[in-house]
């Protein structure tokens, strides 16, 4: 695990068709029950298998249906924190690297990422004891910034960090996310992916927690 980013997962709870669905496909499948030839001595079987085609075929629309809402939760996730923070970006590296993971049984399926269809980050993350300094009239040791550029920053380095851009260490926190012995059916987990997230979340607003209660609240309407 990452020090210093900012995270929550949040266990689903997907609708019982889905689940009900999931558990007849999964009994068909184990009873190896296949269409045969229409005859009068296995027309049972040939229904049977008739039977169980459709609940897999029923079960296979809902989880695709169920990806698509979860695809579509995770994005709107991110854009809430991305809308909730109060901070102005330097490098970048922090709003391009919130990301939500989708689980299932603890397997990753998917990420979703700010920096998807934002502006890669200026530059790397601060070192750690490094000052940047932007200056606009151009004195001075003068560093681009992602974002309200028209004043002077100085920017310290107070947190190690990898050698990674914020989005790339979400991924591979989100890709060796551990949810123990007993992982949800489906779950989502938020991350940030610079090690000084949670100084910022102290000094101001990284939208994490908006994320958070927007998840909890729109989670329960899945269907």
């Amino acid at each position: 695990m990452v020090d210093g980013v900012l995270n929550w997962q949040l266990p689903l709870n997907v609708s019982r068709k889905f689940l009900e669905f999931e558990k007849a496909a999964e009994k068909a499948a184990n009873q190896h029950i296949k269409p045969a030839e229409v005859n009068s001595s296995n027309v049972l079987a040939f229904l049977l298998g008739e039977a169980a085609a459709e609940v897999k075929k029923e079960s296979n629309n809902s989880f695709a249906q169920l990806r698509i809402q979860l695809a579509n939760l995770a994005r709107d996730i991110v854009d809430v924190a991305l809308s909730s923070k109060t901070y102005s970006g330097f490098t970048g590296n922090t709003q391009t690297s919130y990301s939500v993971g989708i689980y299932q049984d603890g397997n990753l399926l998917q990420i979703v990422s700010t920096g998807e269809a934002m502006a890669s980050p200026v530059s790397p993350k601060i070192q750690q004891g490094e000052l940047r300094i932007y200056n606009p009239d151009g004195s001075g040791n003068q560093k681009s910034v992602y974002e309200d550029g028209g004043r002077v920053r100085r920017v310290y380095g107070i947190a190690p960090v990898n050698g990674l851009s914020g989005e790339d260490t979400a991924r591979e926190i989100l890709q060796h996310w551990d949810f123990g012995g007993n992982p949800p059916k489906f779950a989502l987990v938020f991350t940030t992916g610079t090690e000084y997230s949670k100084y910022i979340e102290v000094r101001r607003q990284t939208g994490t927690a908006e994320a958070f209660s927007y998840a909890i609240h729109h989670s329960s309407q899945l269907r």
